[in-house]
């Protein structure tokens, strides 16, 4: 008897547990977060410098039809080009939006390039950085057209690729040129071009009156 208890005791225990079981709430674990989309960070634009030849310069403007282009010869060996070469990264910031473009042309060796793009990086020269093929020697000069072959010097392009002005650093005339005379032409080449004016509309003259008179009498 003893035995039939204690079994019907483990039954009963067994079914109370499984009966409260059945009554436990269900709790779902939390739905992910849907991922968010994130924008890919814009980069700053950076320094960089590149090698050119005077073919290779040529190319390049003609590719920039529409665009007024300033191309400046500078070196590092040059006091005046560094100590203008802040007025170009004015003008990039100034004129980029109306269509001028700017390329630094360094006639350096090419053993010189950490110190010229240490310098375009202290200017935060963001715009075209070139390098002459040819470094520092005559060929330089005489391949880029720089004028007795001082520096600084520069060239002033219109938007069709013409060669409008060419800036040169001469020491034989009493005056060189000035980061406000190159401005000035920049802001030329950039203004509208003017249509021509309309003087007054001419009236069609009117054909002579015939006289009825004129004719023969019999």
């Amino acid at each position: 008897m003893k035995i039939e208890r204690r079994v019907s005791f483990a039954v009963a225990a067994l079914l109370m547990i499984l009966a409260g079981c059945d009554r436990q709430p269900v709790v779902k674990a939390p739905a992910a977060p849907a991922p968010q989309a994130v924008a890919d960070p814009v980069p700053e634009p950076g320094v960089t410098l590149h090698q050119i030849d005077p073919a290779g310069l040529a190319a390049q403007v003609a590719s920039l039809p529409g665009k007024v282009v300033l191309v400046d010869y500078w070196a590092t060996w040059c006091p005046p080009c560094r100590e203008r070469f802040s007025h170009l990264v004015e003008w990039h910031k100034k004129y980029s939006s109306q269509g001028l473009v700017v390329i630094s042309v360094a006639c350096d060796d090419k053993d010189k390039t950490d110190e010229i793009l240490a310098f375009l990086k202290e200017q935060n020269a963001t715009f075209q950085n070139l390098r002459s093929a040819f470094g520092s020697m005559e060929k330089t000069f005489e391949g880029f057209s720089i004028d007795g072959g001082a520096l600084p010097h520069c060239k002033l392009y219109d938007r069709k690729g013409q060669l409008r002005h060419t800036f040169a650093a001469d020491a034989t005339e009493k005056r060189t040129f000035t980061p406000e005379d190159v401005e000035e032409a920049i802001a030329e080449l950039l203004a509208p071009e003017k249509e021509p004016e309309k003087g007054p509309e001419k009236k069609p003259e009117e054909p002579p009156a015939k006289d009825e008179d004129s004719g023969e009498k019999p």
